[in-house]
């Protein structure tokens, strides 16, 4: 059967906090921690930062190589971090991977890409942090390559004034192209989940 696409409604649904894919978010997140420290990899100050990173190139890989930002595309890389938090890929899989169907993984995929500050504080800062280092480099490889880099695509989505600014990289350099694309109606989109996870949550 084929897969009936999603409308412009479909896609603002799933921009909003969702309470019931919330909870199991938490949930793998507290396992994922959990695993960290009862391994010794980390200490369980860390944690956070840890897995924010690794949420952060989780998706970047997902992304790249798209002309611009793909929503779709962010989701699924959400959907596969979670499922690496449960041990997809691994002879350690979790129980809750039982009640991770389709469905469920798509609708917390679309949760965690949505409201990545909330379950990772840090998660503006890492990423800008990241995107920085991007944009730093000595050689003009990666901004010639801009178009298709997962960082630069998941910064301009979810920073403020990115796009411009790697534009105005771009042109500083001799490269007469925009790059970081993210459509307009994804960014109205993800102002709107801001408010509704705000309503959730009480943050003002």
């Amino acid at each position: 059967m084929r897969k009936k696409l999603k409308t412009d409604e479909d896609r603002d649904l799933d921009a909003m906090f969702n309470p019931v894919a919330h909870e199991m978010v938490r949930k793998v997140i507290d396992i994922a921690e959990d695993r960290l420290t009862s391994g010794g990899i980390c200490d369980h100050r860390d944690t956070e930062e840890i897995l924010c990173r690794v949420y952060i190139e989780t998706v970047a890989d997902i992304i790249k190589g798209a002309s611009w930002f793909m929503q779709g595309e962010a989701t699924a890389g959400a959907e596969y971090f979670l499922l690496k938090c449960l041990g997809s890929g691994t002879d350690r899989l979790h129980p809750l991977m039982k009640r991770m169907n389709a469905t469920r993984s798509n609708a917390c995929g679309n949760q965690l890409s949505f409201h990545s500050h909330y379950y990772f504080p840090r998660f503006h800062a890492i990423l800008t942090q990241r995107y920085i280092e991007e944009l730093q480099q000595p050689d003009d490889a990666v901004l010639i390559g801009a178009s298709w880099n997962g960082i630069f695509h998941l910064a301009a989505a979810k920073l403020p004034g990115v796009k411009e600014q790697i534009n105005r990289e771009l042109r500083r350099r001799g490269l007469d192209y925009d790059a970081a694309i993210v459509p307009t109606k994804h960014l109205e989109r993800q102002m709107r989940a801001l408010g509704s996870h705000r309503r959730q949550i009480g943050d003002t």
